[in-house]
């Protein structure tokens, strides 16, 4: 029998969670890149696809891309996860890049 390698990339290593407390306050774990943000929503790619949060008066109290987490506050109505391809260069990534 072959011997077997553990050869896994950073990506297969990435964890994704989505925690909701009393519709008021969101955390999201394996966020790459946020593309999209106002009061009514939010749309943050992950490493299990895009999520799209909607609400009012949300707010984005921190976004941490070195591990990945994204912390969101207001009146959370829905979040929806769709398949779509992660766009070439997000929203946060156009702002800052030169």
């Amino acid at each position: 029998m072959g011997e077997r390698t553990l050869d896994k990339t950073a990506d297969s290593l990435k964890q994704h969670g989505l925690y909701i407390e009393n519709r008021r306050t969101l955390k999201l774990t394996g966020v790459e890149d946020v593309d999209y943000f106002d009061e009514q929503g939010v749309t943050a790619y992950t490493c299990c696809g895009c999520v799209n949060i909607s609400g009012t008066s949300l707010h984005i109290e921190e976004l941490r891309l070195d591990d990945g987490a994204l912390f969101v506050t207001g009146e959370i109505d829905a979040v929806i996860y769709t398949s779509g391809d992660k766009k070439k260069k997000g929203f946060l990534k156009r702002v800052f890049s030169g």
